[in-house]
């Protein structure tokens, strides 16, 4: 199970966007559920758990 920034910016649809393009890159099996606005659950191994995390912690945008 994932817990959502909800504090996400633009937007927690754009969270939720994150890590579905996240789980796609680790190779989880399927799509991730979203559960009550505010968690995602699924099925990742935990060497696919710790490459979920790794990415994340990647900037995705750069200051200039």
């Amino acid at each position: 199970m994932i817990e959502l920034n909800l504090t996400f910016q633009p937007a927690v649809a754009a969270a939720i966007e994150r890590v579905e393009r996240l789980w796609e890159l680790v190779g989880g099996a399927g799509v991730p559920v979203p559960l009550a606005d505010q968690f995602m659950a699924g099925e990742l191994t935990s060497s696919q758990i710790k490459s979920l995390v790794s990415a994340d912690a990647v900037p995705q945008t750069w200051p200039e």
